[in-house]
């Protein structure tokens, strides 16, 4: 991508006039807490046993931000799940981006590349994805197996991202 007015930032270590310096053009991964990193066990969520790997795998290949009807998930997956969340993940604050009722595909900026892991999307995600042209972006991931490696996200986020593989 050739760096222009979109993906080029201020250095914010350098006083007085600073060169941009340029953004990091990473694939946007929006990111669902439940039926992603939980799955179904006896008519409960349960914590996917690879969720923290998922995350730590998932950070350093994409620009990852939550997408999820959890407040806080910084704060609350770890003691919820009792899985570590690396830092870095951004909070999308769906709820106030959109109208009622609301739903989270109208917060996804279309101005980056980006990429959605998500179990259930409403039926308005659906129609909103599919007015843009963007249903391809959508990875549903099937909330039943214990691991997300089981889901086949990991194979299809992998020929996604732009990162090449440790």
């Amino acid at each position: 991508m050739t760096p222009g007015p979109s993906n080029i930032r201020e250095c914010p270590a350098c006083e007085g006039p600073s060169a941009p310096v340029a953004a990091d053009d990473r694939t946007v991964l929006y990111i669902d807490v439940d039926g992603v990193l939980q799955h179904v066990r006896d008519d409960r969520w349960a914590p996917r046993h690879d969720a923290a790997e998922f995350l730590e795998w998932a950070l350093a290949r994409f620009r990852c931000r939550w997408l999820t009807s959890w407040r806080n998930p910084n704060e609350t997956v770890p003691g919820e799940l009792g899985i570590r969340v690396p830092p870095g993940i951004e909070e999308v604050r769906w709820r106030e981006a959109g109208p009622f009722p609301p739903f989270k595909a109208i917060a996804i900026r279309d101005d980056e590349d980006w990429l959605w892991v998500e179990d259930a999307p409403s039926t308005f995600d659906i129609d909103h994805l599919r007015a843009r042209g963007a249903t391809d972006r959508l990875i549903r991931v099937d909330p039943l197996p214990p691991s997300v490696r089981q889901t086949g996200v990991f194979e299809r986020l992998e020929r996604a991202s732009r990162v090449p593989p440790k």
